[in-house]
């Protein structure tokens, strides 16, 4: 039951992330979604530092999806006293976070690389995804040779699947 009430509260921000996308922003779904998912964002977006880009939604997930998986297996140990498996709980549901923060930017990775492929009809979009993505590209095209320059994102695009991938096989390892 805790799990399914922070399911909610991330659908709340993703349906938020996909109204801002879209652009639909009145409405009687919108207040609500809006009204709800501010509640959650403003305290994040106060301790953020300042940027180009709302980063609030992005951590916001990634806090409620870490408080999902912690929850009800820690209130289950606790009240079965079976606190030797703590330590073990909370090392798993940080890879797990790390695992969620790496698909966050594989996704993002993926959208840039697709709007840029399709030469961004989207301004907004497009200016989002530069200001996300940028600082990383320009880090790694320094250590690239000039020829293999235009291949930034796509390299870190394959370094995010690869640390997913290592990420997955360390879960696995623990879980099993």
């Amino acid at each position: 039951m805790i799990g399914l009430f922070f399911d909610l509260l991330a659908l709340l921000i993703v349906a938020r992330i996909l109204l801002f996308f879209i652009g639909y922003n009145y409405g009687a779904f919108y207040e609500f979604v809006f009204t709800y998912s501010e509640k959650i964002l403003k305290p994040i977006r106060n301790i953020l530092p300042k940027s180009k880009v709302d980063w609030s939604p992005f951590v916001a997930l990634i806090l409620l999806d870490t408080f999902a998986k912690l929850m009800n297996p820690l209130v289950f140990f606790i009240v079965n006293g079976a606190y030797e498996r703590i330590p073990l709980l909370l090392y798993s549901v940080f890879i797990s976070m790390l695992s969620s923060v790496a698909v966050i930017f594989i996704i993002i990775f993926i959208v840039k690389l697709v709007n840029d492929r399709v030469k961004g009809q989207n301004y907004a979009l497009t200016m989002i995804l530069d200001s996300m993505t940028e600082p990383l590209i320009v880090r790694v095209k320094t250590k690239l040779p000039f020829s293999y320059k235009r291949y930034a994102g796509w390299l870190i695009l394959a370094l995010l699947f690869a640390t997913e991938a290592f990420i997955q096989y360390e879960l696995d390892r623990i879980n099993y």
